[in-house]
């Protein structure tokens, strides 16, 4: 009880956020909409971090990244948080068709494609750690520390989570400009 309750002031500290709601002096270089985000949704990626063995890091990064901080269409009008495709092979559900930048043969390119659709927000976390834990070209993570967010950010990439050479760079700029770590605590 006391991780917990340690492990929430933790969080409140971190965004500059007073128990009554009210701003304090910032203590954090987060622009508002991470802020903002991380307020929504910091709690639920603790959560399914809790339950599927993925650090919170490493969720809300790479949320984070693929929705830029939840201003993305398809975060706002599909649920879809973590960018996940809607491949027919693998997915039955809503679909939700966007244009999106892939890098492909050296070249980055737009391509209209088709994502996965949530009810809910928590149906798109809950999804991204179903995603990663059923498919066997991810098996690696579960070899890593929890706190080793560098690998994970690597083999996020090097499985090919996203075609962006610098996709493991990026989620890494991300987690200590952020401190997104202090969510695993």
């Amino acid at each position: 009880m006391k991780h917990s309750l340690l492990s929430g002031i933790l969080i409140w500290v971190f965004m500059g956020i007073s128990w009554q709601g009210q701003s304090q002096a910032p203590m954090s270089i987060a622009p508002e909409k991470v802020q903002n985000y991380l307020r929504q949704y910091g709690w639920l990626a603790r959560q399914v971090g809790q339950e599927s063995g993925i650090p919170a890091t490493i969720i809300l990064a790479v949320a984070g990244l693929e929705t830029g901080w939840g201003s993305s269409r398809s975060c706002i009008e599909a649920n879809n948080h973590f960018g996940i495709k809607a491949n027919p092979n693998k997915w039955s559900g809503p679909v939700f068709s966007d244009s999106t930048w892939e890098y492909l043969q050296d070249n980055w390119v737009l391509v209209q494609d088709n994502f996965r659709s949530y009810k809910t927000v928590t149906e798109s976390y809950r999804d991204f750690a179903r995603f990663l834990k059923s498919d066997n070209r991810y098996a690696i993570l579960w070899q890593l520390a929890p706190t080793d967010w560098s690998g994970w950010f690597t083999y996020l990439q090097l499985c090919g989570y996203a075609t962006d050479p610098d996709y493991s760079v990026k989620l890494g700029r991300m987690q200590r400009e952020y401190q997104l770590q202090l969510l695993d605590y």
